[in-house]
């Protein structure tokens, strides 16, 4: 399983992120061989204040994008380098 965490201050980067991911879910749960699961989170104000990002993407545990990408495509192709289907 794949556990995904959006930490957001502004609503907007967040929820493009959550939506994003919601749209591609079948193609990253096909390439990453299993379910995703998605919590998106709002960051608290002190947290957002320090904060040189919107948002971030952690991926089990780990932040894998910092501010949102440019694109869809360039989020699905991040999550799928990070662990792909392998045959045998």
């Amino acid at each position: 399983m794949l556990r995904l965490r959006v930490l957001y201050c502004d609503e907007y980067y967040g929820l493009t992120i959550k939506w994003w991911i919601e749209e591609y879910r079948w193609l990253i749960e096909k390439e990453v061989c299993g379910p995703v699961k998605l919590n998106v989170e709002k960051l608290p104000e002190d947290a957002c204040r320090s904060s040189p990002y919107p948002v971030y993407l952690e991926v089990d545990g780990e932040i894998v994008i910092e501010g949102l990408p440019g694109e869809e495509g360039y989020l699905v192709e991040t999550l799928k380098s990070l662990a792909t289907c392998r045959e045998g």
